[in-house]
């Protein structure tokens, strides 16, 4: 921090400052924005990986997610807030319907 502090009080913005705005903005422009900023902070890069959604997955498309919206997350919903074993039961048999729909809709995609 005491060499940013340092050089930045060394550059012409704070030694000779401009009168007028414009070159006073490029001054600023020239020794803090591009010299130090670069320097100090370098511009970092990162990749992102689009991961596949609902949109781009052609064989997933409505009657499964409705399916599990209606179903399969209701019955996790109440298998845990009610503990009780027919909702564990009602819970298990959305969740295999759920597979069993889902390789249907594979089987009917990829034929």
């Amino acid at each position: 921090m005491n060499y940013f502090s340092d050089e930045l009080l060394k550059s012409k913005l704070i030694t000779d400052p401009s009168e007028t705005l414009d070159t006073l903005m490029d001054q600023y422009n020239d020794s803090v924005s591009k010299c130090f900023l670069d320097k100090h902070a370098p511009m970092k890069t990162k990749t992102f990986v689009q991961r596949a959604t609902i949109t781009t997955m052609p064989r997933y498309h409505g009657t499964i997610w409705l399916f599990k919206q209606q179903n399969v997350i209701e019955g996790e919903r109440n298998d845990y807030e009610m503990w009780l074993v027919v909702h564990q039961h009602m819970h298990r048999e959305a969740r295999n319907r759920l597979g069993d729909l889902t390789e249907h809709v594979k089987s009917e995609y990829y034929n």
